[in-house]
């Protein structure tokens, strides 16, 4: 099972990074659901993880268990990407929600 949460938060994120006055609760939200997304993405490769150990001692006995552990292996890189992905944009959020921050402190001062 891989996640394709990405379009959806990628289109969200480069809304809120390309606001002229972003607003903190909608900026804590996304980043919220980013780290939802890194959590999945991080559950989902230890689970492959797991899935390729279990298929390595089949490998002998059974032709299928190489093809298997390919496919497992293929799908852990794609959702690897996808996980440096919500972190990058993780990381660009919380700069923005900082700037976001000093702007509200700033204003109040």
């Amino acid at each position: 099972m891989t996640t394709r949460v990405l379009p959806d938060f990628e289109r969200r994120v480069h809304d809120a990074l390309t606001a002229e006055q972003p607003s903190l609760r909608p900026l804590e939200d996304l980043i919220t659901d980013g780290c939802a997304a890194a959590l999945h993405l991080e559950t989902e490769l230890a689970r492959l993880d797991r899935r390729r150990e279990a298929l390595l001692d089949r490998m002998g006995q059974d032709p299928g268990a190489a093809r298997e552990a390919l496919e497992l292996s293929e799908r852990g890189r794609e959702d690897h990407d996808d996980l440096d992905r919500v972190r990058e944009l993780l990381r660009e959020l919380m700069h923005l929600r900082a700037r976001t921050r000093l702007r509200q402190f700033l204003a109040q001062s």
